[in-house]
């Protein structure tokens, strides 16, 4: 075949794979799936406790017994409901005229609920985790702007962290911590004083397994907050205000998380209460995305026989 055919027949096959690649059929980003959904666990929820009072997504199996209400079920995209599990699920919930869609096997009740079993969504599931892991890993290469107040003699009871907005990638009214678990350890309980901030953004390293409680964070502001665990792999938490943004971690909760959780699996022991995300977002840089495996790789071979075939015509 003449270079000039082979590199006609590259171009068609390459646009070839990328027509036919998976694609979102809505527009998810970030700041809409945190400011919609209660949890997206990209693994399995498991576990006969408690309330889930927002949209959930799950990306692997559901399991055990709870509670599922209707809080922002309205505003939702057409095919998704209060829960949706594109694994199977089993067990015993309530589902209080919730919407259930399941696309596996479907062995549970969902009393009061309208289940769709089989379902299909409109969105991959990838669609719900790559921008999830792509914020917190561009809210982890952020410089700190706010520090935790001198702490001599852990535990501190009734500590008050306040965060100091400033400039952010050229967007005012952003605060940043960089800490570690460690750090937070230091506290049995706390509050935290967002100061008029637009966003308040708490980059926590390493596996988080205290205690503390959160406390006195007003509803307005609860909404503006995300601890970034971007590296953990375990997180046992007991009263948490804010969204939790932790893509690797297994996670428990003793009591009530007060705003969205990203987790990679979910073992609920408190309630899950809705609060949307409503901070600003604008700061973070929009991460790489990386082309699908199969189209690289048909890339790179296809160019390399273009390669091969011009260095046998010399």
């Amino acid at each position: 075949m003449p270079v000039r055919g082979l590199a006609a027949f590259v171009g068609g096959a390459l646009v070839l794979a990328l027509a036919t690649a998976p694609a979102s059929a809505t527009t998810l980003t970030a700041s809409s799936i945190l400011g919609e959904f209660n949890a997206v666990v990209f693994h399995d929820v498991s576990g006969s406790c408690c309330d889930f009072e927002g949209p959930v997504v799950i990306g692997g199996n559901l399991s055990g017994g709870g509670t599922f209400f209707n809080q922002g079920a309205a505003g939702l995209s057409t095919g998704y409901g209060t829960a949706n599990v594109y694994g199977n699920a089993s067990g015993h919930f309530n589902a209080n005229g919730a919407q259930v869609y399941v696309a596996g096997t479907n062995s549970a009740t969902f009393s009061g609920g309208s289940v769709h079993s089989g379902a299909s969504f409109a969105d991959p599931f990838s669609a719900f985790q790559a921008p999830l892991v792509a914020l917190s890993h561009e809210l982890s290469l952020l410089t700190a702007n706010s520090t935790l107040p001198a702490h001599n003699h852990p535990p501190i009871n009734n500590g008050v962290i306040k965060a100091t907005p400033g400039l952010v990638n050229g967007v005012n009214g952003i605060a940043v911590f960089n800490i570690t678990a460690a750090d937070l350890a230091d506290f049995a309980s706390f509050s935290l004083d967002v100061n008029a901030a637009s966003a308040v953004v708490l980059n926590v390293s390493g596996n988080y397994t205290q205690t503390a409680n959160i406390q006195n964070i007003v509803e307005a502001n609860r909404a503006k907050v995300i601890w970034n665990f971007y590296d953990a792999t375990i997180l046992n938490l007991t009263r948490f205000e804010g969204a939790v943004l932790a893509p690797y971690a297994t996670v428990h909760n003793a009591s009530p998380i007060e705003g969205t959780l990203v987790a990679s699996a979910f073992d609920p022991g408190g309630e899950l209460h809705y609060h949307p995300f409503t901070g600003d977002l604008s700061f973070v840089k929009p991460a790489d995305v990386p082309e699908p495996v199969g189209t690289a790789v048909l890339g790179v071979g296809l160019l390399g026989l273009i390669g091969l075939r011009m260095a046998r015509r010399k």
